[in-house]
């Protein structure tokens, strides 16, 4: 369970509107119908991703956009991967998308983890 999931489990964000709602974020599993227009997908393909709320993934099935998910990567389990969309999707903004590195700039990184 990653940090949104337990701040909206104890009252302290409100994501999903007021009770009743199905919690979670992030998800994978098997890819069970498409919607019109999806390209990068089919129907029996693993695949891991998060949901936007109020659609929890603590649930049979999802419903997600097509920017939501990715292939499961294959050395991982289902478990393994459902772990990965947010904090790996915050890790490559940190190391990728947000900071201006270049190969001549020198640069340190001060990392914390846990509940805060």
């Amino acid at each position: 369970m990653n940090p949104a999931d337990w701040k909206v489990r104890i009252g302290k964000v409100d994501f999903f509107g007021p009770p009743p709602f199905v919690l979670g974020h992030e998800f994978s599993g098997t890819v069970e119908g498409i919607g019109e227009g999806v390209a990068r997908f089919a129907v029996g393909e693993e695949v891991y991703g998060w949901t936007v709320p109020p659609r929890g993934s603590h649930a049979d099935h999802v419903v997600v956009t097509e920017d939501r998910i990715a292939p499961k990567p294959r050395t991982l389990d289902h478990v393994g991967s459902a772990a990965l969309p947010i904090s790996g999707f915050t890790a490559y903004q940190a190391l990728v998308t947000l900071p201006d590195v270049r190969s001549t700039s020198s640069s340190s990184a001060s990392v914390w983890t846990g509940p805060r």
